[in-house]
């Protein structure tokens, strides 16, 4: 087993970072990190983007054996990127890179955390409103009866006995159901309580144990890399040279309505897509060449950004941008967030 399976873990690759340095002292490259609230600071990018363990799950390390394996030739693809003449760059390599960068991160482990941790919240309060809650019960269980009686089948087979004599699941259900309303009210706060206190970490858990389990399948989901192969690649000069990276790596330009992405959803229509690989050059998958507005891009991916983004200068630019960072960093907005629980309680 190499030293390093256990230890750091880089989930915004260092081969991305090195294009974006302040300085090389040795053999070590050094980069500005700006985070939302905070003064940016220059900082070796082996400290960038990096967790312990990020892909390791439990004595398990496959997820960080193949993705080593693969970034020698996506760094040559990258590097390729950043030296050769502008416009169309041809390599098989890059929808792959695409797929690869999108699913790999940090950033979509977080924002699936928080969306799971506002609805946790929201759901747990409102099992802790007794008369909301209970009210939401009597209709789930006035819609099925059979549902209460099943589980309180269950309950007393446990003990080896039956409910047999009490008739049908469903007429057990609506005979058990003001028992069963009027003992849990009172204990529907402490309930809450309780489920908010573990719920959390047991998601966190879930959360990274499904992302190692989805890249353990693929790092780079055959299903992307056939959405991205038709896009022709170009390498897309930033004559100002001060372009940054963001810790999504990837922003994605859709439209209906036009906007930038972190994520691409299976009902977006894909105008381009763009990786940065140094502060004067991009690369980027499009249908047709793409007119790019260099102020745009660079506030999309501070906006797309989930927690820091890096660049190669300290700049009074960058530090007022730093203020936008996660802006539509997440799939949903609070407001379709804020829906989706109320047709969950209101169902």
């Amino acid at each position: 087993m190499r030293k390093t399976e256990s230890k750091r873990q880089h989930h915004l690759p260092q081969f991305l970072q090195r294009g974006f340095a302040s300085a090389r002292r040795g053999k070590f490259a050094f980069t500005w990190v700006y985070r939302k609230g905070t003064d940016p600071f220059e900082t070796n990018i082996i400290n960038v983007g990096v967790e312990g363990r990020f892909y390791g799950d439990g004595a398990d390390f496959s997820v960080d054996r193949m993705i080593t394996g693969a970034e020698h030739r996506f760094s040559a693809a990258v590097e390729r990127a950043r030296s050769c003449s502008s416009g169309h760059l041809q390599s098989n390599a890059l929808p792959e890179l695409i797929a690869h960068l999108e699913v790999r991160s940090r950033h979509l482990r977080q924002v699936i955390l928080v969306g799971a941790d506002y609805f946790i919240n929201q759901l747990m309060d409102y099992i802790s409103d007794p008369e909301a809650f209970t009210e939401f019960l009597c209709r789930e269980f006035t819609r099925n009866p059979a549902m209460l009686g099943k589980a309180i089948s269950n309950e007393l087979s446990k003990y080896g006995l039956s409910s047999s004599f009490l008739g049908s699941p469903a007429r057990l259900g609506r005979s058990m159901l003001p028992l069963a309303l009027s003992q849990l009210r009172p204990h529907l706060p402490a309930i809450a309580q309780a489920m908010k206190a573990t719920l959390p970490s047991k998601v966190r858990e879930a959360v990274k144990s499904g992302h190692i389990s989805a890249l353990r399948q693929s790092i780079s989901p055959q299903e992307r890399v056939e959405r991205y192969a038709p896009l022709s690649f170009f390498a897309v000069d930033m004559p100002t040279g001060d372009l940054i990276l963001g810790d999504s790596a990837v922003v994605f330009h859709v439209s209906d309505p036009p906007r930038y992405r972190a994520f691409l959803d299976a009902g977006d229509t894909l105008d381009y897509v763009c990786l940065p690989v140094s502060p004067s050059r991009a690369l980027v998958g499009a249908h047709v060449h793409p007119k790019i507005d260099r102020s745009e891009l660079k506030r999309a991916i501070v906006r797309c950004s989930f927690e820091f983004f890096i660049a190669a200068t300290l700049t009074t630019e960058n530090r007022q941008l730093s203020r936008e960072i996660g802006t539509d960093a997440h799939p949903l907005s609070r407001s379709e967030l804020e829906d989706i629980v109320s047709e969950v309680i209101n169902k």
